[in-house]
Parts: structure tokens; sequence; C-alpha cells
């Protein structure tokens, strides 16, 4: 046996010895952070995708929000350019949230098929709702009594599909119907598209995705529209470089007269058994830029990995804001 064999076979047991000890001495924490320690909870369960990662929001929130990266069948919500890679296979995924001091919760739900490496569709749904808002009236003695409850929310169904055109290239577009509830007597719907590419390049990959392309305005039952804001969004992220296998990424949006930019990056530690990430974004709430911090963890055993992410919570009940997915592929 040479040095080189010896030296390769014994970075092989080191990397299972990591494995071995990741399963035993990693997952316990992370499961107690997931039902202990998070106030407020994303819980993501993705099935087998051929040939890709599921994107998950916790792993997305990591590294700053950058999206457009992911290959699994929640890229309908960020860019269907991206859908299933260039894989042939299925992918579905799912996401629960719920914010305790807003008492809104948010799921989402999308599946994807490809049969053909250059072709690739995929359908979603995203509902958010705030429920048991009081209904309030003046009783016989005129003082105001309960007369029951109601919700309001939004509800986006989504069909979308990828198309290869080059081993560079890859084009996407989403159709996708909004429907709004302001009320019991008030609700409305628009239609609109989402086109986007993929770039691949030898410097690394470029998104682009033109949001609410038609700029078009949510007609409700009274007669009152409310617009859809038109946005632009770019983002770029690098190959894996030098020994760290450090990515770096970037992002950009146009939504009316702002820019909100985020960059971030993320780093696999030992064997790829574990990832970290981190991103600096900047928000757009009210017409004003507001800057944001966070962090992500992911540990990765085999077809399953578990995603940590961290981030100030906006809410004065609680400091920071908690993620955890969970992903299998």
């Amino acid at each position: 046996m040479t040095t080189a064999q010896f030296a390769k076979q014994l970075n092989d047991l080191k990397e299972k010895i990591w494995i071995q000890a990741s399963r035993y001495f990693l997952i316990p924490p992370f499961l107690a952070l997931v039902f202990l320690g998070c106030p407020e909870r994303v819980l993501a369960y993705s099935l087998p995708a051929a040939g890709g990662e599921i994107g998950t929001s916790a792993t997305m929130i990591g590294h700053g929000s950058i999206e457009g990266f992911s290959k699994g069948a929640s890229s309908i919500f960020e860019n269907s350019a991206t859908l299933m890679g260039d894989k042939q296979g299925y992918s579905a995924s799912t996401m629960w949230c719920q914010f305790t001091a807003t008492e809104a919760t948010y799921w989402d739900l999308a599946g994807a098929v490809s049969f053909d490496p250059q072709y690739a569709i995929s359908a979603g749904i995203i509902k958010t709702s705030i429920a048991n808002i009081d209904i309030t009236e003046l009783n016989g003695l005129g003082e105001a009594a309960s007369a029951g409850t109601f919700s309001v929310g939004s509800t986006t169904t989504m069909l979308g599909g990828r198309w290869t055109l080059n081993k560079d290239t890859q084009l996407g577009v989403t159709m996708k119907s909004l429907s709004s509830s302001l009320s019991p007597t008030m609700s409305g719907t628009s239609l609109d598209f989402d086109p986007g590419v993929l770039f691949n390049t030898e410097y690394g990959q470029f998104s682009v995705v033109a949001r609410n392309i038609m700029g078009s305005a949510i007609t409700y039952s009274d007669g009152s529209k409310e617009s859809v804001p038109r946005e632009f969004i770019g983002s770029y992220r690098s190959d894996p470089i030098s020994e760290y296998q450090i990515s770096v990424m970037a992002q950009v949006r146009k939504r009316g007269n702002f820019y909100p930019k985020a960059i971030g990056a993320t780093a696999p530690i030992g064997s790829k058994t574990l990832m970290v990430s981190t991103g600096w974004r900047e928000d757009l709430v009210v017409n004003t830029i507001r800057p944001r911090l966070s962090l992500g963890l992911s540990l990765i055993l085999d077809s399953l990995s578990i995603n940590y992410a961290l981030e100030p919570s906006d809410y004065f009940q609680q400091t920071n804001q908690h993620y955890v997915s969970i992903e299998f592929y």
C-alpha cells in the first residue's frame, strides 16, 4: 500500500467516524432546539427529489433570504427556471409557520415533476391568514358586544414550468392567481406572471426574476382596487471558493424607487455534514429600508437535513426569531 492510498483510507475512516458522531451528538441538540427553543417555528418537510436538494425557508433565511437557487418544488415560489435543475424525477415540499406576536399563520405546498431533463412543471399554493378577529356591535343597552369572529388573509395558487434552453441557460415562468379577503363581505382576486431565467457561467450562477410582470391589481367586490407591486430580482451565487468551499451570494431587488440589497455566504464544516451560513439584507418596510442580519446552520445526514436560522425579531415580545426546517431528499 502506497502512502497516498493509506492517506485516502485514513481520510475515509475519519469521514465515517465524523458522520456517526454527528448522528449521536448533534441531532439531540437540534431536536431540542426545534421543540423547546423556538417560539416561532418553521417546519418544512420535503419528499425526495431526483438530483437536487429542495430549498427551505430556514436555509434561505440563513444566508440573507437570497432566492433563486433552489432546485426542488419550492422553486416555484422563487424562480421556476431552477425547477429540478436538469434532472428527471419528482419533488414535493410544504411549510407551516405561525407567528405568535401577530397570530398570523402561513403555509405553503408545492409539487414538481420532470420526465425529461429539458423540462419540468410545478404547482404550488401559499396561504396566509389571521383568524378569530372579533366582530362587535351595540346591544340593546347601547354597549359593545361580541357578534362573532371572522378571518382575513390571502391565497395564491401557482402553476409553473422550466425549459432548459442549453447547458448554460434555463428559462421559467409562473402563472399565479391571488385571492384576498379583507372582511366577511369584501374580497378580491388578481392574475399575474413571474418569468425568470438562470444563467450558469464559469463565474457562478445568475438568477433573474420579474415578479408580477403585468403589474395587475386586486379588484375587490366593492369595486375598489389594490395594486400588486412589480418587482425585479437579480441574484448571484459563486462556485465554491478556496479549500474551505465557501460560496458567496448577493442580491438586489427593484421595487418602485427602492433597491433593497442582500449578501450571504455558505460553507461546509468537516465532510459537509454541517453547513454554516450567514447573511445581511435590507428589508423594505413602509417605504423604509431596515437592515437585518441572519445566521444559519444545517445538519446533513444522508437523505436527512435539519436546518436552523436565526434573525432579530420585529416584535418586542421576543428578541429573536427562530426558524427550523427539516428536509428529506
